[in-house]
């Protein structure tokens, strides 16, 4: 489910953003640069609604962009999330997958006491930034 909320952006003294949505009641966030902030705003929103939808609690309707009043110097902007493809991207569940590599790599591994799930984490979380 998409969902498509305002959001007001407030450049702050250090040069970055804060991030807030009127709609969605605690709902803050920052960013040292614009596009940092924009990101950040998007995954606070998502977390913002899945703990809501886990809650049960009801999902706020979006006000439109013009209805939202703001200082001067701040601006409102669209911020979407995409809930089902952001869970599929974040999903921490752990799967089995089968692996082959040679058996003296196996051995020493096993004689170190590394975990080969742990190494693989490691290795690609770092390859993939």
């Amino acid at each position: 489910m998409v969902y498509i909320y305002p959001a007001i952006f407030q450049r702050n003294d250090d040069g970055g953003y804060s991030v807030s949505f009127p709609d969605l009641k605690g709902c803050v966030t920052e960013g040292d640069t614009l596009e940092k902030a924009v990101y950040m705003a998007k995954d606070a929103m998502a977390l913002w609604l899945d703990v809501a939808i886990e809650n049960s609690d009801t999902i706020p309707n979006a006000s439109s962009p013009e209805s939202v009043t703001v200082e001067k110097g701040n601006f409102v902007s669209l911020v979407d999330i995409d809930l089902d493809a952001y869970r599929k991207e974040h999903d921490t569940q752990p799967i089995r997958r089968t692996i082959s590599l040679p058996n003296w790599m196996d051995i020493k591994a096993r004689d170190a006491g590394l975990s080969l799930s742990k190494v693989l984490q490691d290795a690609l979380a770092e390859r993939l930034g």
